[in-house]
């Protein structure tokens, strides 16, 4: 693996042998701390695109964590960076953004997926509205992920990557995922159940949907490689 630019970090470095990648091991994953942003060479004049990985509590809290990062391991993806942590509701809130395009674009996607599960969305939620449901849904979301801990992680490859590691992580409700997906597999949760306990689906893992969405979420849970 080569990289632009040189590593430093606070403490030494024992390598990983997945990927050739070194990260600090403590009681938490550490951030390597890089003097300018770090770009994976693959191969000469391919770009380079990164995603934010988030591996929610449910995943830590089943110990999936390894389980989990072997999917993106083994398709030759490279995790740069990662860290584990309990999210405050300010980065909870920043994550899941308080805005208009945000609220119609999640609730528009639950109400879809309702349907397609067969679910009657006026059964959960007050009324079929996509804003009044990314409401919801976003309250749920940020209790989740502040509720315990989670992996935040960068991960590189070439161009293409952001899509592979959607798919990699599979449909947003587990049963309706694919096997050898990570939500196939391991999924545990659904729509119905969560909907009939007022909570958060629990999905194990959140990915950027585009590079602008990785970039935003990138500032967020790692400000000093934005």
């Amino acid at each position: 693996m080569l990289f632009a630019g040189h590593v430093y970090s606070e403490l030494a470095p024992r390598p990983d042998t997945r990927r050739g990648v070194s990260h600090i091991y403590s009681p938490i994953f550490s951030i390597l701390r890089y003097n300018k942003p770090v770009k994976l060479i693959f191969n000469k004049g391919e770009d380079v695109e990164r995603s934010l990985v988030m591996l929610k509590p449910d995943a830590v809290k089943r110990n999936l964590v390894d389980d989990i990062m072997k999917y993106f391991e083994n398709e030759g993806l490279n995790i740069t960076q990662k860290k584990e942590l309990t999210a405050t509701r300010e980065i909870a809130g920043n994550h899941y953004a308080d805005s208009m395009p945000w609220y119609k674009s999640c609730g528009s996607k639950t109400i879809e997926s309702y349907k397609r599960s067969g679910l009657n969305i006026t059964d959960i939620f007050s009324e079929e509205d996509p804003v009044v449901v990314g409401k919801q849904i976003r309250d749920w979301l940020m209790d989740f992920i502040s509720s315990g801990s989670v992996l935040a992680m960068i991960i590189e490859g070439p161009e293409g990557t952001i899509q592979k590691i959607r798919d990699l992580a599979g449909n947003t409700n587990p049963p309706e995922a694919n096997e050898g997906t990570i939500r196939g597999d391991l999924g545990i949760d659904s729509y119905e159940k969560a909907n009939k306990e007022g909570r958060a689906l629990e999905n194990l893992v959140h990915a950027s949907e585009s590079a602008e969405e990785a970039e935003r979420e990138i500032a967020i849970w790692f400000p000093k490689l934005a």
